[in-house]
């Protein structure tokens, strides 16, 4: 089991430039100007629990996502305000992981299907083509 929560951390890494290269590729997509930083939330969620499920396990994976989660809530690791729907959406890529197709395929169509939990509070975080991750 170790030696797949190591796996999992490798993944993490990598979850940061996918998100963006969703975020980027669904602003030209939909042509609008910004993503709320609890669009591309939603997004890595869903996206490494998917991808962490395929390649660690189900239980792994929630362990991990869960275990994170709470340590955040708990105070450690910054400002957490949306606890309920990282969970959910860690949930949504567990399952959707069980699906054929890539899991950055698999989430964007959960995202344009608005399966996402998206109640997480608005922030002053945007991400835009121009400017990337910024605060206004």
């Amino acid at each position: 089991m170790p030696w797949d929560y190591l796996r999992f951390q490798k993944l993490e890494r990598g979850m940061q430039e996918i998100t963006h290269r969703w975020c980027r590729t669904t602003l030209q997509r939909t042509e609008r100007l910004y993503l709320e930083s609890r669009e591309w939330d939603a997004f890595g969620h869903c996206w490494i629990a998917c991808e962490g499920t395929r390649v660690c396990g189900e239980y792994t994976t929630g362990m991990a996502g869960s275990f994170r989660e709470l340590i955040r809530e708990a105070g450690f690791g910054g400002r957490h305000d949306s606890l309920s729907q990282d969970l959910r959406n860690q949930a949504l890529g567990r399952e959707l992981s069980n699906f054929a197709g890539r899991p950055s395929m698999l989430c964007d169509r959960a995202y344009r299907q608005r399966r996402f939990d998206l109640t997480a509070p608005l922030t002053r975080t945007r991400f835009s083509l121009a400017r990337g991750i910024h605060t206004v």
